[in-house]
């Protein structure tokens, strides 16, 4: 069974060759001692994926807020515990909070 299409929120199909390509783009300028560009903590591009100082790379303006998908002008670098707090936010919405809070890890229901 082929793997469903994503799709972006003005309707277009998701490009995932172009996503890889600008996504490498993104953490190649992120250059040899790449850090957090929200936290300014170190980051390790050997580190396994989920792992909290793996590289990730995340819209600035997010994708659904208008945010271009493939722009490496939207694209900055940042560990796995910034990119999950700031998710769909834009900075305005995220920077003045404790960064110290834990990320949770399931509803407090």
């Amino acid at each position: 069974m082929p793997k469903p299409q994503r799709r972006l929120p003005g309707g277009g199909k998701w490009n995932q060759a172009a996503w890889a390509d600008v996504r490498k783009r993104a953490i190649n300028l992120a250059g040899d001692d790449p850090h957090c560009a929200i936290c300014g903590k170190p980051l390790d591009p050997d580190a396994p994926q989920y792992a909290s100082n793996a590289i990730e790379v995340d819209h600035i303006v997010p994708i659904s807020r208008g945010g271009s998908p493939y722009d490496i002008d939207n694209l900055q670098v940042v560990c796995l515990p910034c990119n999950r707090k700031k998710g769909k936010k834009m900075a305005d919405d995220y920077q003045d909070k404790d960064s110290e809070n834990p990320i949770p890890l399931s509803n407090a229901w």
